[in-house]
């Protein structure tokens, strides 16, 4: 973020008329174009006081593809808002007025018409409005003056000389204010905090479709595990039309770690997650909080490392989906992760070929020395030849046991085995994964209570991109080397019941001993 502001010459310049001449003639070059003074890496070689925000810069960098969008995750006072109406900015002007810093980072050519999303109106007001008002170039105005260019009445509206415009959005709006129109981009100016959200997003990438737009979005993560993640967050990584930028509140070089300190002194872990470093974190019902990579993740195995370990595989079939993990277990009863399998075709005759790839070509298993364990529900589930999962892993020689099933008792048994410490109080979990095991370990990180249902024990249903069935493959694999069920206690003994007037049923069991091994001459 930088502005005219933030120069000012070195002590041993402030009277020399040279360099107060070449700052005069900087600042009218600035006042009429602010653009020239936006994170230009120049003037930070002649301005100490000056800083270049690399994080806005490689958001700037960012092209998104016909119909995708990139998105500016970040905490409070970071700079995204900033970062956003500029980006808009260098789409809507003419490329000869953008400095050179910046003309890579154009994308539209020609006139564009840009939608800017908000809560309410007073946010157009407060942030983007005047965002706009300090960073266009005076060019681009109508008769140079921002008045002239924007109207209030009856909706806000910003026309630029070249033809450009912006229309600016509020998320209470009718779904009717959003349709109707072709536009190059939506801006989402904080994530929409409605109920028909999704409709709202679905409607507003209608306009985009024939103009080949995008959508850039610049947001704190306030609203918990919200669409934004689910279809922007979850995505970055595995679609090629999404993008994403994290950004945290100590990338802003002109916060001081002083004040930072200061403004985040009575926030809430969580708040800090959010508001300082821009992550999402679902406010409530997170089953696996303790989960963290930098204690849970160990680099991959060789498979010389099993060797004198027991292995369960633990399976989780789907009707579309299938979860597969390979669990080991040392002589301590220590689990390890090791490898994962997710097909997204539930063929049983294929998962168990591969399955037994692995085993033999991967990791050179016995097969008589594995334990198979399934979810005990695919009982109720159907093959592709209509039999039971079961029995069509049984047909492939793959012979499994039944998972307990017992959500509660599952998940306080791996929550105790990730929380376990040394004799010096140092964490020791005795459950691990390797990076072999990424979908696991996301699954952790993502695994929460449904809050809509009376059972605290029950998750969120699984969706197309919300999957729990890696998770619990190993939440059945791990109830297999348990000795207790967490959570469950043996029914107390009653002593036996004697009443002189009732002779109870006779009980052929009663009095059956195990007779010793010479009969009575022993």
């Amino acid at each position: 973020m930088s502005a005219v502001a933030d120069l000012a010459l070195p002590e041993h310049l402030k009277d020399d008329p040279g360099a107060l001449q070449e700052l005069a003639e900087l600042e009218a070059i600035f006042e009429a174009n602010p653009l020239e003074a936006y994170n230009h890496p120049e003037i930070a070689n002649v301005f100490p006081s000056y800083k270049v925000h690399e994080k806005q810069m490689a958001f700037h960098a960012i092209k998104a593809p016909p119909l995708g969008i990139k998105a500016l995750i970040a905490g409070n006072r970071s700079g995204k808002t900033v970062a956003c109406v500029v980006d808009d900015i260098i789409q809507l002007v003419p490329e000869e007025l953008l400095p050179a810093h910046l003309k890579p980072f154009k994308k539209f050519e020609g006139p564009i018409v840009i939608w800017i999303g908000a809560p309410k109106n007073d946010t157009h007001f407060k942030n983007t409005i005047p965002l706009l008002r300090r960073f266009l170039p005076k060019a681009a105005l109508k008769q140079g003056q921002f008045g002239k260019s924007f109207k209030s009445q009856p909706s806000p509206e910003l026309q630029l000389v070249n033809g450009s415009s912006v229309a600016f959005k509020t998320y209470d709006q009718d779904l009717d204010a959003w349709a109707a129109a072709e536009v190059h981009r939506v801006h989402w100016d904080e994530e929409p905090n409605t109920l028909n959200s999704r409709e709202l997003r679905t409607e507003a990438n209608t306009r985009l479709v024939s103009t080949g737009g995008d959508e850039i979005i610049g947001m704190t993560p306030l609203l918990g595990m919200s669409w934004v993640y689910e279809e922007v967050w979850k995505e970055r990584d595995r679609n090629p039309k999404v993008s994403v930028t994290q950004m945290d509140v100590a990338d802003n070089p002109y916060n001081t770690e002083e004040a930072i300190a200061q403004w985040s002194s009575r926030m809430t872990e969580d708040e800090k997650r959010m508001r300082l470093h821009g992550e999402f974190v679902h406010l409530g019902g997170m089953f696996f909080s303790e989960f963290n990579e930098d204690i849970h993740r160990i680099e991959p195995i060789e498979a010389s490392h099993l060797k004198g370990q027991e292995v369960v595989i633990g399976i989780d079939p789907g009707k579309n989906r299938t979860g597969v993990v390979w669990v080991s277990f040392d002589k301590d009863n220590r689990a390890l992760v090791f490898d994962e399998f997710n097909p997204s075709e539930a063929i049983v005759s294929d998962i168990a070929a591969e399955i037994k790839r692995r085993n033999k070509e991967k990791w050179g298993l016995n097969e008589d020395k594995l334990t198979y364990v399934i979810d005990p529900t695919s009982k109720n589930q159907s093959a592709i030849n209509k039999d039971e999962v079961a029995a069509a892993y049984s047909r492939s020689e793959i012979q499994c046991e039944w998972g307990k099933n017992n959500r509660e008792a599952g998940i306080i048994e791996m929550k105790r085995r990730l929380q376990e410490k040394d004799k010096d109080g140092k964490p020791s979990p005795s459950l691990l994964f390797t990076r072999e095991c990424p979908e696991a370990m996301r699954q952790a990180r993502e695994y929460r209570r449904d809050l809509k249902k009376a059972d605290e024990w029950a998750a969120v249903p699984q969706t197309d991109t919300t999957r729990w069935d890696v998770l619990d493959a190993v939440r059945y694999s791990i109830m297999c080397r348990t000795y207790e069920l967490p959570g469950e206690e043996e029914p107390p003994l009653q002593p036996p019941h004697y009443d002189s007037t009732y002779e109870p049923a006779f009980d052929p069991n009663e009095f059956l001993i195990e007779a010793p091994p010479m009969g009575d001459l022993s």
